[in-house]
């Protein structure tokens, strides 16, 4: 049963990412400050070198999600080379998130997971 790590990640859009630090530094500079912990993000995540999922808190734009929950999109995201991932709408609690991420993982044969954000690679 192989290990699996779940990275909760949001779209690196401005306004979306880093609000609180956006207050005192504007959405521009928040929005750099998030790409970059995104990128130490996936290059350790890279490193790690155990499977890994990479988990959206919201649609990426022009993406339309409609009733459906979730989605995985087959298509390469820059941020995330080589990754798979997938939405979860953020109707739901973090909790909710988090939970439904862990038992989607259990049920596809991961003997552990462990849930990762993107604020402190």
């Amino acid at each position: 049963m192989p290990d699996h790590l779940l990275i909760f990640a949001r779209e690196p859009v401005p306004g979306r990412v880093k609000t609180r630090l956006a207050a005192d530094i504007g959405p521009e500079a928040a929005l750099a400050t998030y790409r970059e912990l995104l990128a130490l993000t996936a290059a350790a995540v890279v490193a790690a070198q155990v499977p890994a999922t990479v988990w959206l808190a919201e649609a990426p734009l022009g993406h339309a999600l409609g009733s459906r929950a979730e989605v995985h999109l087959a298509e390469a995201r820059p941020e995330w080379p080589g990754l798979p991932w997938r939405v979860q709408l953020v109707a739901h609690s973090l909790g909710e998130r988090m939970a439904h991420a862990f038992a989607e993982a259990f049920a596809a044969g991961a003997g552990r997971v462990v849930i990762i954000g993107t604020d402190c690679p």
